[in-house]
């Protein structure tokens, strides 16, 4: 590597920061997502284009797509529920390549729509008068006080009103310092516990 080389190759070393945007997403039947990505142009004269790497392990990707000069790029075929590592880098005209920006994580949300389709049949969804009153988000089919939304985040059934007590436990804690709350709840099948101060 030559001097100019090295010297370009440092300067591109400080690629700029790495941006997610979140108002990109978007949803395939299939239970894929898309993302969009987004960086600060590099200033560099021998700026040739960019490369995009991701994957589910940091600093280990197993994906790389050269974009060109375009400093925004949609990434498709993403995994409900899984997590992803993005990062860039730019090369020159020789292909000599800096080395990655910043890294940022990305959890793949869940989508509802797997959700309510083991609850609701195909014609209740088909039909939006029942948003409402039976599968839409503030919809209460069982009248247990919790909307859909609520019933899909501790992941019970939105059709059983016996389970109005599942999903959230909350008990009192007295300790030295005070009394607290202990708040343990599901989260799609996961639980975790909050301590609240009363």
């Amino acid at each position: 590597m030559t001097a100019e080389e090295i010297s370009w190759f440092q300067r591109m070393l400080s690629l700029s920061l790495l941006w997610l945007i979140l108002g990109g997403l978007s949803w395939s039947a299939a239970g894929e997502q898309s993302v969009i990505l987004a960086w600060d142009p590099n200033a560099e004269p021998e700026l040739a284009g960019y490369i995009v790497y991701y994957g589910d392990a940091s600093r280990h990707y197993t994906n790389s797509i050269d974009v060109g000069n375009a400093t925004q790029y949609t990434v498709l075929g993403l995994q409900e529920g899984q997590g992803y590592y993005f990062a860039v880098s730019a090369y020159d005209a020789s292909r000599l390549e800096s080395d990655y920006s910043n890294e940022i994580f990305y959890l793949v949300p869940l989508s509802m729509q797997p959700w309510r389709s083991r609850f609701f049949s195909v014609t209740d969804l088909a039909d939006t008068s029942k948003a409402a009153i039976l599968w839409g988000n503030q919809a209460d089919p069982d009248h247990d006080g919790r909307g859909n939304l609520m019933e899909y985040a501790l992941d019970v059934n939105p059709l059983d009103p016996s389970d109005r007590n599942q999903g959230i436990q909350v008990t009192l804690l007295w300790l030295p310092t005070g009394a607290y709350q202990f708040l343990s709840f599901n989260y799609r099948g996961k639980v975790g516990p909050i301590i609240l101060q009363t």
